[in-house]
């Protein structure tokens, strides 16, 4: 055989030799190394869908407990979607452990990780038989509870304010849920019960109580509200899941580095030997073989000095045979080439498109996140950070550090929590928020920091807001007990007059003089309750918005002379006889007449002119009335004691007065100035005091009129009389 014959056969043999070897190493390296990325890209959706299923938990205790459909139906879709979340994440962690079988801290991570799925799902139908049992409304325990609480309302033998206090301990609870509520629940109780000896209604108390109190023992158990309890529990299983699946993600991305490494270095240490010994040969051929050789290796040397990413074509040449075949095998090898380097450009594309995905789905999340060095400096940092800082991305990647800008927040009185802090942004101004912060380690070596932060200045906001009306809500409690004291007192009071007076009058020993003046008495304490009772039906009605505006014609001149009439005689009734009565009026636009609730207007005055009376034992009440073009100012003087400025605004709350320690000395149920302020609302006016001390009152209310359509020569002109009148 020839040696051309030799050297075609084995050159032949070689050149397929290595382009089969060639070929499978390059497939083996991208099928390996794509099934890596895939592998590593399941660990990460397993990830998110453990995220996905504790928001659904979160959300279903926080949405589903307080809705009467879910209590109706015992359906939710967030328990459906939890469900088939869970079923979802252990066929997820079942395939991932027989595609890492070959890693042992992967499969052991993910067993416990399966299995404190289960721990977890355990907990979660626990703590959902719990909010079932428990109800909301007129659903479950919370519903008898209520059915319980209607028969004793309806139970003429209990005590009703004691049952009244009972039931808003029982309400207090229930909203704020604190213990304190359920000791005063249990001090109400046993107190209500001591006084009963009804064996019907002590079932239905004892049946009230000891659902209240398995209602207790449930939140308890549940902790929805504080974090304890199976809620508590639950909370710390996702934590520790989280905790795992981090390590596992760290690993797993370990794994598929250390594995694509090695698939390079096997693929460039083939292709070199393979290289090398190709240029070796040529050395030995003859020189018409040199040439040609020489030049492909030095199509060779370009190639691999530019990583494969310039493959030039082959031309055509003349000369042996051999050369030839070795010139178009060496071409297909080149081909094959550039089709994996295709592989490869795509894959890398498809990598820095899913870190792209990944960093805009950070961007996108409402807490601050970021990563830093070892020493804290900070290299990453999304949208949401940024926002809450006030840095730009450019100014807080590899400038700022992460511990200089946020300090523990040891000194604040609700800093309840160990990683909460204070974080400075760039215009110097301090906020409160929620730190969590975990190392980041590759090969045992610390490489920095990776961590959120929460904003929770609106939560500091809704807490101090919560203070706010939890104080005004105590206020309006503390005022309703002291009306209820005192209107019992200015009921009782002439009604104690009235039935004495009359069972004077039986006795037929009185002269007609005498029984006059008894007579008077009772008259006098029969308008005195009366005037009470007229005040507690103004403030129902105030309190539902049951009034009707009557707008009517009133003639100005003659609703002053009503007015001074009726002031002087309730002076005189009063026995202020120093007392005088004076109306004053000041017209910027000269008409006798306007359209206004009078019946509004005079009960608003005349409350006033009795305050006045009131408070003033000598001297005089001016009443008047400022006419403007589109609005009256009525106003009443008084030369009385006078109001502190710190108690100008107080005085127009229902059950308010500027003495409330003096209500017996003074009178009054504390809801005439509250009336007027309601009235004159109703009026779409405004009423307002300018007083001081020892100086007198002034009290102001503006209300909107308007004109008949004709005050011509026929109109009725009432003649102004005196409104100077000495009581």
């Amino acid at each position: 055989m020839k040696f051309s014959n030799k050297l075609l056969i084995w050159f032949s043999v070689f050149a397929i030799s290595i382009a089969t070897l060639s070929g499978w190493i390059g497939w083996m390296y991208f099928s390996t190394k794509g099934e890596t990325l895939r592998l590593s890209g399941d660990v990460h959706t397993t990830y998110f869908n453990l995220l996905k299923l504790k928001n659904i938990t979160n959300d279903f205790l926080l949405l589903e407990t307080h809705n009467t459909t879910f209590y109706i139906k015992e359906k939710s879709p967030y328990l459906v979607e939890s469900n088939r979340q869970n079923i979802l994440l252990h066929n997820d962690i079942e395939e991932l452990i027989i595609k890492y079988r070959h890693s042992e801290f992967i499969c052991n991570s993910l067993h416990q990780i399966n299995n404190m799925l289960t721990q977890r799902d355990s907990i979660f139908k626990s703590l959902y038989a719990l909010v079932v049992e428990r109800g909301y409304k007129d659903f479950g325990l919370v519903g008898k509870m209520r059915e319980y609480a209607h028969l004793l309302e309806d139970d003429n033998i209990i005590d009703k304010t004691g049952l009244l206090s009972l039931r808003r301990r029982e309400k207090d609870y229930i909203i704020r849920h604190e213990q304190q509520y359920v000791t005063k629940y249990v001090h109400i109780f046993n107190r209500l019960r001591a006084n009963l000896y009804n064996n019907k209604t002590i079932e239905h108390l004892d049946a009230y109580s000891k659902t209240f109190h398995k209602v207790v023992q449930l939140d308890i158990m549940m902790g929805l509200h504080d974090n304890s309890g199976l809620k508590g529990e639950l909370n710390k299983m996702d934590h520790l899941l989280e905790e795992r699946m981090t390590k596992v993600l760290g690993i797993a991305k370990l794994h598929s580095d250390k594995k694509i490494a090695d698939l390079r270095k096997t693929m460039v240490f083939v292709i070199a030997f393979t290289m090398l010994l190709c240029f070796f040969i040529a050395n030995l051929l003859s020189s018409g073989i040199t040439k040609p050789l020489t030049r492909l290796t030095h199509l060779i040397d370009k190639i691999i000095l530019t990583d494969f990413k310039a493959m030039p074509k082959l031309n055509k040449i003349s000369g042996s045979r051999e050369i030839s075949i070795l010139y178009r095998e060496f071409g297909q090898m080149i081909e094959l080439l550039k089709g994996h380097e295709k592989e490869r450009s795509k894959l890398i594309v498809r990598l820095t498109d899913n870190e792209k995905k990944y960093r805009e789905m950070a961007d996108k999340l409402p807490q601050g996140l970021f990563e830093t060095d070892r020493r804290g400096v900070l290299v990453y940092v999304n949208k949401m950070w940024e926002k809450n800082f006030g840095y730009s991305k450019a100014e807080a990647e590899f400038q700022l550090n992460i511990f200089e800008l946020t300090n523990k927040n040891s000194n604040h009185k609700n800093a309840a929590r160990q990683n909460e802090v204070i974080a400075l942004r760039k215009d110097k101004s301090w906020f409160p928020g929620l730190l969590y912060m975990d190392k980041v380690e590759e090969d045992g070596q610390h490489k920095g920091w990776r961590g959120v932060l929460i904003d929770i200045s609106e939560r500091y906001e809704y807490n101090k807001l919560l203070k706010e009306e939890r104080r005004k809500a105590n206020e309006s409690d503390r005022l309703k007990t002291a009306f209820l004291a005192n209107i019992s007192h200015e009921i009782r009071t002439p009604l104690n007059a009235i039935l004495g007076f009359s069972t004077l009058l039986k006795n037929k020993n009185f002269t007609e003089n005498e029984k006059q003046e008894y007579y008077k008495v009772i008259e006098k304490s029969s308008h005195d309750l009366l005037s009470s009772f007229d005040d507690i039906i103004s403030v129902s009605r105030m309190e539902t918005d049951n009034y009707k505006l009557k707008m009517q014609a009133l003639n100005l001149n003659a609703f002053s002379n009503e007015i001074v009439e009726l002031v002087s005689d309730k002076a005189i009734g009063k026995g202020k006889d120093k007392v005088s009565i004076d109306y004053r009026e000041s017209n910027e636009n000269p008409v006798s007449e306007v359209i206004i609730d009078k019946e509004r207007v005079k009960e608003v005055i005349m409350r006033l002119c009795e305050n006045a009376i009131k408070f003033t034992h000598s001297g005089m009440i001016e009443i008047g009335h400022t006419l403007l073009k589109t609005k009256i100012i009525f106003f009443v003087k008084d030369s009385g004691i006078g109001i502190p400025e710190d108690k100008h605004k107080i005085i127009f709350d229902p059950f308010r007065q500027v003495d409330e320690t003096n209500t017996k000395t003074t009178g009054g149920t504390g809801l005439g100035l509250a009336i007027c302020k309601s009235l004159v609302n109703q009026m779409n006016g405004t009423i307002w005091v300018e007083s001081m001390p020892g100086k007198g009152s002034a009290f102001y209310f503006s209300i909107d009129y308007s004109v008949p359509d004709s005050q011509g020569d026929n109109a009725v002109v009432v003649p102004r009389q005196s409104t100077v009148r000495q009581s």
